[in-house]
């Protein structure tokens, strides 16, 4: 019989990327001509954007998904963990994590942007989607980065150690 010539398709992979290769490069690209450079040239904001708002379970579970750790969660822990976060609005040059802080909380980036530098050097842009501190969260290690909202007013989840903990051990053994 004849056989097909095609190459073999590879499955897809189990976890959604956060944005196309191509959309990615060109986020990066301008990212390097856009961030500065060094930590100490980033401006720190005077205040706050202050928005706070509840999260949808449906919002959530579409952030949860790009993570390995909390892609585990059942529905009813995705239901519990959203009553008790809030979305909230960060300006540009807020702190979201500093390198060598104890990591007690993990960043769902919900939109908006987010630099990422390591001993004060820009390393890369992250944006939408991206899943932050997820390490820490787990061992409670220094922050390996800092990580600067670079948007005017891109919005995250803040979900904290004790929350996650909470969730954890309502599940029966």
């Amino acid at each position: 019989g004849a056989r097909s010539s095609a190459p073999p398709q590879r499955p897809p992979s189990s976890r959604p990327s956060p944005r196309p290769a191509a959309a990615h490069a060109a986020m990066q690209e301008r990212a390097k001509a856009q961030a500065p450079i060094l930590l100490s040239q980033v401006a720190i904001p005077t205040k706050d954007v202050g928005e706070s708002m509840a999260v949808s379970e449906g919002m959530l579970r579409r952030l949860v998904s790009a993570s390995s750790l909390l892609s585990q969660l059942k529905d009813e822990e995705i239901h519990t963990m959203a009553r008790a976060v809030r979305l909230l609005a960060r300006p540009r040059g807020y702190r979201l994590f500093e390198q060598g802080l104890r990591g007690e909380s993990m960043i769902l980036l919900c939109d908006g942007e987010a630099d990422i530098y390591v001993d004060g050097i820009w390393v890369q842009r992250v944006g939408g989607g991206a899943v932050l501190g997820e390490a820490a969260l787990l061992t409670g290690r220094p922050r390996n980065a800092t990580v600067v909202a670079s948007t005017a007013a891109g919005r995250c989840i803040e979900i904290s150690k004790e929350l996650f903990q909470e969730v954890l051990e309502q599940r029966p053994e």
